[in-house]
């Protein structure tokens, strides 16, 4: 049997029907201290690659440690989702019974959910001022 894995991994909500959360391992090169919940990274997933919220950074995972695959990109600088918006969506899935990696998508807007980066670029506005 294999041993299981230390060090800091990765839970992940993956949008799926599944009800659980996904273990994975940092991505490689990325500094261990710019890991925090709230943040985006791009997973394997299958056959296909995903993107997920980080719901929690912890030392131990129940995979066996040949099972647990690395996460392929850290997607965020900052967290997009802050503590208390977390907390939210993790009582959402437990009150309505649905999957977290689609509750935690939600929380989301479009571009978001696609990896797209996180620029907030509004519209020119323009004010009169009392000189005119």
């Amino acid at each position: 049997m294999a041993d299981r894995p230390e060090g800091p991994i990765l839970r992940v909500a993956v949008p799926s029907p599944l009800r659980r959360l996904f273990d994975y391992r940092a991505p490689p090169g990325v500094a261990l201290a710019r890991l925090r919940p709230g943040m985006r990274v791009r997973v394997p997933f299958g056959r296909t690659r995903q993107v997920g919220v980080v719901v929690a950074v912890v030392a131990h995972s129940e995979l066996p440690a040949d099972r647990l695959r690395p996460a392929l990109a850290l997607l965020d600088e900052e967290p997009l989702l802050p503590p208390l918006i977390l907390a939210l969506a993790e009582w959402a899935c437990g009150y309505y019974h649905h999957p977290p990696g689609e509750v935690f998508q939600a929380f989301l807007p479009v571009l978001l959910r696609q990896g797209e980066a996180a620029l907030a670029e509004g519209p020119v506005q323009w004010r009169l001022t009392p000189e005119g």
